[in-house]
């Protein structure tokens, strides 16, 4: 999956002289460092890779590069609109199936 904003950041990165961020569809460590390597963004922004887990980034600081569990879904962002607790939907229902 190509990160959706990737190449507007790049233009984007050409006509300023600030930092520019790219968010947006990034899953894995590969495709982050090779954003920042490219020089198509200065900083990588994830947000629903951490509400499936938490701790995602301690998972690659120990070496585990594997993909982030997210499956971009966008289930967890009407839960979030519904004032409820912000949580993954799909790790709701796995927790939910393994009570039956």
């Amino acid at each position: 999956m190509q990160p959706v904003f990737r190449e507007i950041a790049a233009e984007v990165k050409k006509a300023v002289t600030v930092p520019v961020a790219v968010v947006n569809g990034i899953r894995d460590m590969g495709t982050a460092e090779d954003i920042i390597r490219s020089g198509d963004a200065d900083i990588i922004s994830m947000s629903r890779p951490f509400i499936r887990e938490p701790h995602f980034v301690l998972r690659w600081q120990k070496e585990d590069n594997s993909p982030s569990k997210c499956i971009s879904c966008g289930k967890c962002m009407p839960i979030a609109v519904k004032s409820q607790s912000l949580e993954c939907y799909e790790e709701k229902r796995l927790r939910e199936e393994a009570k039956e």
